[in-house]
């Protein structure tokens, strides 16, 4: 009853907030998703665990799961401390503070494990410090030379440490998350599997997508500091923000090794059931970024706990616009300019329209020099060979490329861009594309070791998304050639556009090569522009799998930064 009540007021407050289209969005949405069936939890077998548990690390850290105790159900407790002394891997700790719990049982049931583990080191207060300042006397109880973050009331999976010393092992990470899921009370019932993508900055200020389970090298406690208790409700977020910027090496284990319970007044039941929460992670990430750049405010975003960064346009930054297109004549090329709605008074903006077609010889095009744009004749080379000639003679500071399909929705578009542009470290950014039914024409593409998929083609742009991912600013493997932004400084850096490919596949060869030198391909949460012609993302045979060889060790048979099995399959929407 009270479930169907909370969705009822859910209902109520999107349609009052966001209008009955938004709601209808949101019901389709739904009903689409439950057509799709979410891969079940399956625990490890007895021989694996076995074998996990015979298996000699080179290096065996020492862990140490430190986990704030108040009031916790004695049950969920035992559950908890049952799951971490179970591990497979068995140099670690557990550390218990209990900050002032006014329910004895709490004492019973932590006094009933010390008596059966030697693992368990244990302190207690009658004062409850609050869940930052709790975190922190169990962080000083802490000797291991890593430091694993637990909730008292939820679950590892016994192969959660073996998996994190694994990762150490194998790639020397200082910081380590993986995929989780939900569980809901004591039922057993697994749902919600979340399945994050590998490092992602950008992201992550959109949203926490990290949470549990998180591992981190003791170490960057030093510059990090400790828990700070002024975000409490979302101190987990700001303590992640400061950690990530700080490591080295930061890994995503694409594999569930935390169950988050589900109760009444937990975040994960529902982020409106603490209010105060939204609002912390909202001052956490304000708080973080104006550390880096005093001019950016961040908003609440489309739904609770995600936020939007806004940029301010610097009228000092620089950009040139290459249209790529195909013009028979000088006056098709003016049509197309004044179609792009760039504004006279913007001069840091140069314009040119690169011509893949061949003009007429009585033609004066390729001479004309207009005030506006200039243009060239790339009749007689293939996409790469064109831009990495005009990019080398562009002194601006981004360079954007513009597919001559692609109409214009914003009057402001590009100065939209390149505002975001200078928000992050990201080597190229893309905005979402529409296509003329006001459907997704392209938010990114994904990349495995079978070939090149268009995330969300023609889907709803009401709709959320996988975790919300339509409607939050995102790393992606690849963005769609018809559109994108290049900062100069990384062409300077990740080199030229291949020139062996004489499609433009080779701007997807360029997402690649920037993702496997560890940089980030960014996408933005505007609809700036439609295509009238979407691109059909399928290029010639031999060209995609010469790249699809050229990455091998690269790409898996998932892709890095979205889980396929989750898209909308083959669903006329």
């Amino acid at each position: 009853m009270i479930n169907k009540f909370r969705a009822i007021m859910r209902a109520v407050h999107l349609i009052r907030d966001k209008g009955i289209k938004s709601f209808i969005d949101k019901v389709h949405e739904k009903w689409l998703h439950l057509s799709f069936s979410e891969p079940p939890f399956v625990p490890l077998t007895e021989q694996q665990l076995e074998e996990q548990k015979n298996k000699i690390f080179d290096y065996q850290p020492k862990i140490s799961i430190v986990v704030p105790v108040y009031n916790t159900n004695n049950l969920f407790l035992g559950k908890m401390i049952d799951s971490v002394i179970n591990q497979t891997y068995s140099n670690f700790e557990l550390c218990l503070f209990n900050g002032g719990s006014t329910d004895e049982d709490v004492e019973k049931v932590i006094s009933h494990f010390i008596a059966r583990s030697d693992k368990i080191v244990y302190a207690c207060s009658e004062t409850n410090y609050g869940i930052s300042e709790n975190t922190n006397r169990a962080l000083e109880m802490a000797t291991g030379e890593y430091i694993g973050l637990l909730d008292h009331d939820d679950l590892l999976t016994p192969d959660a440490l073996f998996e994190c010393v694994d990762a150490i092992n194998r790639y020397g990470a200082d910081v380590i998350y993986s995929d989780e899921d939900k569980i809901v009370g004591n039922t057993g019932q697994h749902i919600s599997v979340h399945k994050k993508p590998d490092w992602s900055p950008d992201t992550l200020l959109s949203y926490n997508y990290i949470c549990h389970f998180l591992v981190f090298k003791a170490s960057l406690l030093q510059s990090t500091g400790l828990f700070n208790s002024q975000f409490d409700g979302s101190q987990d977020y700001d303590f992640i923000l400061r950690l990530t910027e700080r490591a080295e090496c930061i890994y995503h284990i694409p594999k569930v090794l935390y169950h988050w319970r589900i109760s009444e007044s937990s975040t994960a039941a529902s982020y409106s059931a603490k209010s105060y929460a939204l609002q912390a992670g909202k001052n956490a990430l304000q708080n973080y970024i104006s550390n880096r750049n005093e001019l950016l405010i961040v908003n609440e975003g489309a739904f609770h706990g995600a936020f939007n960064i806004t940029p301010v346009f610097n009228e000092i930054q620089t950009a040139t616009l290459f249209c790529l297109g195909n013009w028979g004549n000088t006056q098709s090329i003016k049509e197309y300019y004044a179609s792009l709605n760039i504004s006279s008074e913007y001069r840091q903006l140069d314009v040119v329209m690169m011509n893949f077609a061949s003009f007429h010889k009585d033609s004066d095009s390729i001479a004309e020099r207009s005030s506006y744009y200039r243009v060239y004749d790339c009749s007689d080379k293939n996409v790469a060979e064109s831009l990495n000639s005009l990019f080398k003679t562009s002194n601006a500071d981004y360079f954007i490329v513009l597919n001559a399909d692609i109409r214009t929705l914003a009057d402001d578009w590009y100065k939209i861009l390149i505002a975001e542009a200078a928000t992050t470290k990201s080597a190229i950014i893309a905005p979402k594309v529409l296509n003329k039914k006001n459907k997704i024409s392209s938010y990114g593409l994904a990349v495995n070791q079978k070939g090149i998929i268009n995330l969300y083609d023609n889907i709803n742009p009401g709709f959320f998304g996988y975790f919300g991912r339509l409607k939050i600013a995102q790393n992606v493997t690849a963005i769609s050639p018809e559109l994108f932004l290049l900062k100069k400084d990384a062409y300077k850096y990740y080199g030229d556009f291949d020139e062996t490919y004489a499609t433009d596949l080779t701007i997807v060869d360029y997402c690649l090569r920037v993702n496997i030198h560890s940089g980030h391909v960014k996408l933005v949460n505007h609809e700036l522009l439609y295509t009238r012609q979407p691109h059909s993302y399928s290029w010639p045979e031999n060209e995609r799998d010469v790249m699809l060889k050229k990455y091998k060790g690269y790409l898996l048979d998932r892709d890095h930064y979205y889980p396929l099995d989750f898209l909308y399959k083959n669903v006329e929407l």
